[in-house]
């Protein structure tokens, strides 16, 4: 039963921030190999930083967060999650949830801060894959998904990606959206 699971005893609005400081804002400012092309999305510029091993936050001020797939498997990094380094280096595809943003973590602390609110976000989603039924699964992490965020933006996610993060075939997931019982 998923209903009561928060994110490791944090709820989102209790999410610890990760101080950036005045000047220091650093959203999606960094350098390009090439000028930036207007018509990437945030997620195919997000998986080019990753694919270059950048490390970065998905900004903890804002309810956003993305979908990592990778090759066998997907992970969620939620706000004020690290992201990148060589944690990250296998990823594939990135679906945005919600406004996507991120920062660069402007030091080492904040780089550790980061990386354990990231392991919260991936102890969370074990606890959900640890159910062996698999339209359980799928039920209880659009339900995660719509208390994190809300139904309009989950509405958004392609069934494969909420799939991938628990295990499941797209067709559950396809299948748990129809169905209203809660566990």
């Amino acid at each position: 039963s998923g209903s009561g699971m928060e994110l490791a005893g944090l709820a989102m609005a209790e999410t610890p921030t990760v101080t950036m400081g005045k000047d220091s804002d650093h959203r999606n400012s960094l350098p390009h190999p090439c000028p930036p092309n207007p018509l990437m999305t945030s997620a195919e510029v997000l998986l080019e930083h990753l694919q270059n091993k950048q490390s970065l936050v998905i900004n903890p001020r804002r309810r956003n967060g993305v979908i990592l797939v990778k090759p066998y498997h997907a992970e969620f990094a939620g706000p004020g999650a690290f992201v990148g380094g060589d944690l990250d280096q296998d990823v594939t595809l990135c679906y945005p949830v919600g406004n996507l943003d991120w920062l660069t973590p402007p030091s080492s602390a904040e780089q550790i801060k980061a990386h354990l609110i990231r392991r919260q976000w991936t102890v969370l989603i074990k606890q959900i894959v640890d159910n062996p039924i698999a339209m359980e699964r799928a039920q209880v992490i659009l339900n995660q998904l719509e208390n994190w965020f809300d139904d309009a933006t989950v509405a958004l996610l392609p069934d494969s990606a909420v799939a991938t993060l628990v295990g499941v075939l797209p067709s559950t997931v396809r299948s748990a959206r129809t169905n209203t019982t809660v566990f």
